[in-house]
């Protein structure tokens, strides 16, 4: 019986699970000049700033649903809210 083949290169050290994400460490990559090393906090730093803007823009929406006085404003953001993938259940 064949074996099942890994899509990830070398040997992973670590294993972390974050909601539907999985990411592993492996030990057979070392950066080996000043410029890949930038490259590499360049993506991370890209990839930090568009998961905090999305982590605000849905805050924001949430703070206004709460914040509305009457239900007529609360209905107004109910598309926002789902198009940002909230679930908005009525009382």
């Amino acid at each position: 019986m064949n074996e099942p083949v890994s899509a990830i290169p070398g040997n992973i050290v670590k294993t972390f699970t974050y909601g539907n994400s999985t990411v592993h460490i492996c030990d057979d990559y070392m950066v080996k000049t000043p410029e890949e090393n930038q490259k590499i906090w360049d993506e991370y730093n890209r990839i930090a700033r568009a998961i905090w803007r999305s982590a605000a823009e849905r805050s924001e929406l949430v703070q206004a649903y709460y914040a509305s006085e009457t239900e007529e404003e609360k209905e107004a953001l109910v598309p926002a809210l789902l198009e940002a993938g909230w679930r908005v259940v009525k009382k």
